[in-house]
């Protein structure tokens, strides 16, 4: 696992100064990286690869980037691991390549001299970003992985091409104007994340997972898609299985993605948050170990949040090596201004704070963890997956025009009385959800159905922007959805969407801030197309998701100990917005709230009804904090998680 970064141009650099300083982008990634360093510029100046490494298989010089090919025709810079390389290096040998280390890097640069782009490409398993320069051709590609695990954000300016790990990077390049999009302000008003291609800035893109991008030696790009999620559906979802050879297949898959995501040369452990995917994923690991197996969770002081005693019944009942940590209120305060940095986008999901945590936690005893991320996405196993479920056979009975007339109906004549009742059974059930049930119902196409759904915002707009949808890329994308229920339709927007763009950016960020490798068994591109084989009805039953897997967890763990849980990392982040968040909370918004991106009166509205009226509006206060809060750590500069202070 590792940072990386470059500079890629076709002008001459002679008569020009220099373009990147190397000690900030460096210092900048160094978390990502933090074993080694590397350097590598062509003879002419006008390509420069930059790597930081956190050293997981082959711990010697010989994993060191860049790495060069054999060959010499190509270099080459990645961030990932490549799970199969062992393979694929059997392959290579039998081919005449001859190896002089262990790592999956210098198998994945040989491939590419020996196979090309594409072929290989579709052959690895495992998640990466790698930026590659062929020095013939002096082309540039960079690639990001099927699903999205690793990120790479790149910017185009006036022939030169600069690429990064992480934004912050982009300040060492001097070309980088910092002018902040709009578009992308909007879009994350409304999804409380800016989702590819687009990124927080003007200057940079993100690479949409599962493509290539090669900038040729006329600095004209070609974008390519390797793997096409938008299809998956349609290839692998016509002939359903029975749910017995569901399951079979489905246990034989995971057991053997993660296998192959337990290969290391350091320490190894567990996220478990006591939900059904992290007890799955580490009750099937400490099965096979013959030790104990190290487990991390976080807790929190409120009972209802507190998923910690779950985790540390089944942790018990399976046998692992459990370490647990409580959040103190000095802990919460300290590190709730630094997110800003941590994650270099706003970026709303307040299960941020505990990811961040654990991470920490478990980056002082092991170096790889492993989590139960995209179990939801691919089993049904969101409240609106299980919602839209229910949704769909209603609509089915249902007419479009019938649709249409009972929308505005319970819009605006149900609205007062739900909140009404709601308010007799407390804070927690927040009527926002409810809205957006409400507002889904109503709506014509699943795009729009699920766009309603996964609405971060609440009934009105809180920035100068209209409260409709923005522009996204993805919901242009070709999705067949003639042969797909409502809720296998939103399963499939989640996949192509909400997980790239939210849950694997979340882990991302908050692991490789404690410079800590997340791998994610799920998330093999093999289960991913076997979990579309199978039926909706052996994912959600009598509005209960996730139901193959809860199967095989009970081969392992007794369903009594998962009676009183909820899964996730969630937070009382109402509460603390009310408590130890408030006066932060307070300055962020009195002191620096003029700006041109949000509505002032709206949200002076939300604060005072949250703090004074007790009405919960926790999660759009959130995401409105972290964008001022965004917005105040890099219009001063401050670009890490440490707060140092960049100056040009």
């Amino acid at each position: 696992m590792c940072g990386i970064a470059g500079l890629w141009q076709n002008v001459d650099v002679s008569v020009e100064k220099k373009r990147i300083n190397e000690n900030h982008i460096f210092s900048s990634l160094q978390h990502r990286g933090p074993d080694d360093k590397g350097i590598w510029k062509s003879d002419d100046s006008r390509v420069v690869f930059l790597q930081t490494r956190l050293s997981i298989v082959d711990l010697t010089e010989n994993g060191h980037q860049p790495m060069m090919s054999q060959s010499g025709k190509y270099v080459m810079t990645y961030n990932g691991e490549i799970y199969n390389h062992e393979d694929l290096r059997e392959d290579l040998k039998m081919e005449g390549v001859c190896f002089t280390g262990r790592s999956d890097t210098e198998v994945l640069v040989e491939a590419f001299d020996r196979w090309g782009i594409p072929e290989t490409l579709t052959k690895i398993n495992g998640m990466y970003s790698i930026a590659l320069h062929n020095t013939e051709t002096h082309s540039l590609t960079l690639a990001r992985d099927r699903l999205g695990e690793k990120p790479l954000y790149y910017g185009v300016i006036d022939g030169r091409v600069f690429f990064a790990s992480e934004l912050k990077a982009f300040r060492g390049w001097s070309d980088f104007t910092g002018k902040i999009d709009k578009l992308a302000i909007s879009q994350y008003l409304y999804y409380g994340f800016v989702p590819a291609p687009e990124s927080i800035f003007l200057d940079a893109k993100k690479l949409k997972p599962g493509h290539f991008i090669t900038f040729s030696f006329k600095c004209t790009s070609e974008q390519t898609c390797f793997w096409d999620i938008s299809k998956i559906p349609e290839i692998y979802g016509v002939n359903k299985l029975s749910r017995p050879q569901a399951l079979s297949g489905l246990k034989s898959l995971l057991y053997d993605s993660v296998k192959l995501r337990m290969k290391s040369d350091v320490r190894t452990g567990t996220f478990l948050s006591g939900g059904i995917d992290s007890s799955l994923i580490t009750a099937m690991i400490q099965a096979e170990s013959d030790v104990q197996f190290d487990s991390y969770t976080i807790g929190f002081g409120e009972k209802d949040f507190d998923e910690s005693p779950a985790a540390k019944r089944i942790a018990k009942y399976i046998g692992t090596n459990h370490h647990e940590f409580h959040v103190s209120e000095t802990e919460l305060l300290d590190l709730v201004p630094k997110m800003a940095g941590i994650y270099c986008e706003p970026f709303a999901d307040e299960s941020q704070i505990p990811t961040v945590l654990v991470s920490e936690i478990a980056a002082k005893e092991v170096k790889v963890i492993l989590s139960g991320d995209g179990g939801d996405e691919l089993f049904g196993g969101y409240n609106r997956h299980i919602a839209s479920h229910s949704m769909g056979k209603v609509r089915r009975v249902i007419s479009a025009s019938m649709i249409g007339k009972i929308s505005p109906m319970l819009t605006e004549r149900t609205r007062p009385m739900l909140q009404a009742l709601l308010s007799k059974f407390g804070r927690n059930v927040n009527i926002n959800q409810l809205h957006k049930l409400v507002d889904a119902f109503g709506e014509k196409t699943p795009v729009q159905v699920y766009q309603q759904l996964l609405r971060h915002s609440g009934p009105y707009s809180s920035g100068k922007t209209s409260n409709d949808a923005p522009a996204v890329d993805v919901f242009g994308r070709s999705l067949k959805l003639d042969s797909l229920t409502l809720s296998e339709s939103v399963m499939a927007y989640d996949q192509m969407f909400y997980l790239p763009d939210n849950i694997l950016a979340k882990v991302d960020r908050a692991s490789m801030s404690a410079s800590l490798e997340t791998r994610v068994p799920f998330l093999d591109h093999r289960l991913v197309e076997f979990s579309w084989r199978i039926s909706i009805e052996d994912k959600i039953k009598a509005g209960v998701g996730k139901t193959l897997l809860r199967e095989m967890l009970y081969e392992y763990v007794p369903k009594k100990l998962f009676s009183d849980m909820k899964s996730g990392f969630d937070v009382p982040i109402s509460s603390w917005l009310n408590g130890p968040l408030k006066d932060w909370s307070y300055s962020l918004i009195y002191d620096e709230l003029e700006n041109e991106y949000v509505d002032l009166k709206y949200i002076k509205r939300l604060w005072v009804e949250h703090t004074e009226k007790g009405i919960d509006h926790g999660k759009e206060l959130w995401k409105i904090l972290t964008l001022l809060s965004w917005i105040r750590n890099w219009s001063n500069g401050i670009t890490d998680f440490d707060n140092s202070r960049i100056n040009f």
